[in-house]
């Protein structure tokens, strides 16, 4: 889920630079063009859904996808990797908390 919060913070981000229109189509979209992964959907419909919506974002062509994809692409491969880098540097941590709480025991 740390994934999936961080995916879609950056893409909050990017949307309120360019008025994004953003619709859960359009995030599961744009994360696969920026992440190369869809995140939860669960998590982005209870965020970006609209009971009652009727119509379509504007942005949701190929063409404009692809453009904003080209356009973060760097900024999201940066931010994929500070991801990863959290996720490995809070791993370290819990496993040298055990490493050391089971040396206490002994």
């Amino acid at each position: 889920r740390y994934k999936t919060y961080r995916m879609l913070s950056f893409i909050f981000e990017i949307a309120d630079d360019i008025d994004l229109d953003l619709t859960p189509l359009i995030v599961k979209r744009l994360c696969m063009r920026l992440f190369g992964r869809s995140g939860s959907q669960d998590i982005i419909v209870s965020i970006f859904g609209q009971k009652g919506r009727q119509h379509r974002s504007r942005d949701n062509t190929p063409a404009i996808l692809d453009e904003i994809a080209a356009r973060y692409r760097l900024a999201a491969h940066s931010c994929q990797a500070s991801t990863l880098s959290d996720i490995e540097s809070v791993k370290k941590n819990y496993q040298a908390g055990i490493r050391s709480a089971r040396n206490r025991e002994k």
